[in-house]
C-alpha cells in the first residue's frame, strides 16, 4: 500500500491530505472510487472556501498564466468578471498588482542569465489596440534616460515607436502592422532563424484583427486571412521556443462606424463584439 500527499492552499493555509491508493485489485475497486469522491468533495470545499475571501486574502497566482489549462477568469464561472482575479484548480488566487518597483525588479531579474550588453528587447506589433497596451505598459517604466523616436510623437501617428534606456538595459518597440500580410509573416521568420539569436526580441506581443474585420466583406477574403494566420503559426511556434510569444484576444468593444481612419463606408464595416469573437474563435482554432 502506498502514501501519496496532496497539497491544497487555502488563504495563508497548507491542508495535508493523506490518499491511500492501493494495488488495482476488484475488491478494491469501491474503496478508490469513495477515496477519489472524497478528494473530489474536498476540493470542492476548499475553493468554496477561498471563493469567500476578501481580494486582499486570495493567495497570489503563480505559474504560467496564460495556460488556459490551469487558469481562467472567475467570472466565466461566477458569471461576474473581476480583471484582477483567476481560478484555478485549486480555487481562486489574485493577480499581483504591477508597480514601477516590481516592474524594474522583474527587468533585473531577468537579465541575470543575459548577456550585460545586450538590451533587453520587447515588441509590441499591432494596430492601435497594441499601440495603447505599448503605452500602457510603459507607465510602469522609470523615466531616468529615456530615448523616443520619433521624438516627439505627433498626435495622430501611424508608425513604429522605440524607446530605450541604458540604464535599464531596456529596448520597447511598437511596430505599426495593423494587417497581418507577408511583411509581418517575414520578420517574424527573420526573428525565428536559430542561426542567430541576436536580434530575437525577449517578448513579441502581436494581435492584428481590426482593420482586417472592416475590409473583410467576403467569405474568400475571410480565407485568405485564415491561410496567413495558418501559414505564421508554425513560424510564431518556432519563435516560441526561444522568446515568449503572446497573441492578444480581441476583447469586447463599442461599435466603431464607418469612415475612421482604417477604412470603413457602410453599415458592413461596423465593427461589433459578435464579429471579434469570430475571430477570437476561430484564431484560438488554428493556433491550437
Amino acid at each position: 500500500m502506498e502514501l501519496h500527499r496532496l497539497v491544497l492552499l487555502v488563504g495563508n493555509a497548507v491542508c495535508w491530505l493523506l490518499v491511500l491508493s492501493a494495488s488495482a485489485r476488484p475488491n478494491n475497486e469501491r474503496q478508490l472510487k469513495t477515496g477519489g469522491h472524497q478528494l473530489e468533495q474536498t476540493r470542492e470545499m476548499a475553493i468554496v472556501k477561498l471563493s469567500r475571501l476578501s481580494h486582499n486574502e486570495l493567495p497570489v497566482c503563480k505559474g504560467n498564466l496564460l495556460d488556459q489549462r490551469e487558469y481562467h477568469y472567475e467570472g466565466e464561472e461566477l458569471r461576474s468578471f473581476d480583471s484582477s482575479r483567476l481560478m484555478s484548480k485549486n480555487g481562486p488566487c489574485r493577480l499581483s498588482k504591477y508597480t514601477v518597483e516590481r516592474a524594474v525588479t522583474c527587468f533585473d531579474t531577468i537579465r541575470e542569465n543575459r548577456p550585460k550588453k545586450q538590451l533587453l528587447h520587447l515588441v509590441f506589433i499591432g494596430d492601435s489596440r497594441i499601440r495603447q497596451q505599448f503605452f500602457n505598459f510603459l507607465r510602469l517604466i522609470p523615466d531616468h534616460d529615456r530615448k523616443w523616436q520619433p521624438s516627439p510623437i505627433p498626435p495622430i501617428y501611424h508608425g513604429d515607436i522605440e524607446v530605450t534606456s541604458d540604464i535599464l538595459s531596456l529596448k520597447l518597440s511598437f511596430q505599426w502592422r495593423p494587417l497581418l500580410d507577408d511583411s509581418v509573416i517575414e520578420s517574424i521568420r527573420h526573428w525565428s532563424s536559430p542561426n542567430d539569436d541576436t536580434e530575437r526580441p525577449y517578448l513579441v506581443f502581436l494581435s492584428m484583427v481590426l482593420w482586417h474585420i472592416v475590409r473583410i466583406h467576403s467569405q474568400d477574403e475571410y480565407n485568405v486571412y485564415q491561410h496567413k494566420l495558418k501559414v505564421i503559426n508554425p513560424i510564431l511556434g518556432q519563435l516560441a521556443k526561444g522568446s515568449q510569444v503572446i497573441w492578444l484576444n480581441q476583447y469586447p468593444m463599442l461599435t466603431f462606424y464607418g469612415g475612421m481612419p482604417y477604412g470603413g463606408v457602410n453599415d458592413s464595416d461596423i465593427i461589433l463584439s459578435e464579429k471579434a469573437h469570430r475571430y477570437n474563435k476561430d484564431i484560438r482554432r488554428i493556433f491550437g
